[in-house]
């Protein structure tokens, strides 16, 4: 045998041994997940829910994927501006997530589910449920706009804004912590005029 057949008999026999490797490989590691988005992460069967928490009725989204996923709720008031969060602790092909703060009786709260930097919607649109008719807060409505003082409907209008006017814990966003505070001094009474408490709050 020539040198010319023996080298590409030895390149040969080597391809061959790197491929079953490589194969060996492939078959034998673990599944795993991915926290970037594929089309086995994309939600299914997507609801809301309220679920019997004491004397409270607490908001739950739920779907299923095909493959394990660890996904981040984004929701609001505004469908434009989703300032709140709440992310999976683990991943999962079915999937329950609590939104406890969305606590405010008798509003529309809006939400889309995230997966890695893929935001997944309702056709375009975020999904969304009513909190009218459930026992969501102890905390009273808000009544009609008293004396020309801001109502629940001028903070939700404010959404996502750093109007501070409505900003009322002055962190530079109007958002639910904001709408929270007021609806918490409006019952105590010690909301001003403007809409500004006149005291810290008992949390």
């Amino acid at each position: 045998m020539d040198k010319k057949r023996l080298v590409i008999l030895i390149l040969g026999l080597v391809l061959l041994l790197v491929g079953v490797g490589v194969g060996i490989y492939l078959v034998a590691r673990p599944a795993g997940f991915s926290l970037r988005a594929g089309s086995g992460a994309t939600p299914k069967n997507v609801r809301a829910s309220f679920t019997l928490a004491g004397r409270e009725e607490v908001p739950t989204v739920s779907w299923t994927t095909e493959e394990a996923a660890q996904s981040l709720v984004y929701f609001g008031l505004n469908p434009a501006t989703l300032t709140l969060v709440k992310a999976e602790e683990a991943p999962a092909t079915s999937h329950n997530v609590t939104l406890e703060d969305a606590s405010l009786p008798e509003s529309t709260y809006y939400f889309t589910i995230n997966v890695g930097k893929e935001r997944f919607t309702n056709n375009g649109q975020p999904w969304q449920f009513n909190t009218s008719g459930r026992q969501v807060s102890p905390t009273p409505m808000v009544g009609a706009k008293k004396g020309g003082a801001m109502t629940l409907d001028d903070i939700k209008a404010a959404f996502g804004t750093d109007n501070p006017e409505f900003d009322l814990n002055e962190d530079g966003i109007v958002n639910a912590v904001d709408l929270r505070l007021f609806v918490v001094q409006e019952a105590k009474g010690t909301v001003t005029p403007t809409g500004k408490p006149t005291g810290t709050p008992t949390q």
